[in-house]
């Protein structure tokens, strides 16, 4: 008899991200974030860390790139 507490394993590396895959990427990693609090937190910290970063990013490249026109 099969174990009925056996964890089930989600494979995610066989899901296209470009296309629809993508978009069910996102309704997975939707649900496992209002399913559990601490996955939650993760979701939020590493958007606004992303966030962060991509300013962060475009600042320097405006930067760079308005030093090279006047140079």
């Amino acid at each position: 008899m099969k174990n009925q507490w056996e964890p089930v394993w989600i494979n995610s590396s066989t899901i296209a991200v470009a296309g629809v895959g993508g978009l069910g990427m996102m309704a997975l990693v939707l649900v496992i974030a209002a399913t559990f609090a601490i996955a939650r937190w993760l979701l939020v910290g590493g958007l606004v860390g992303g966030v962060l970063l991509a300013l962060v990013l475009i600042a320097l490249r405006r930067g760079r790139e308005a030093g090279e026109k006047t140079a």
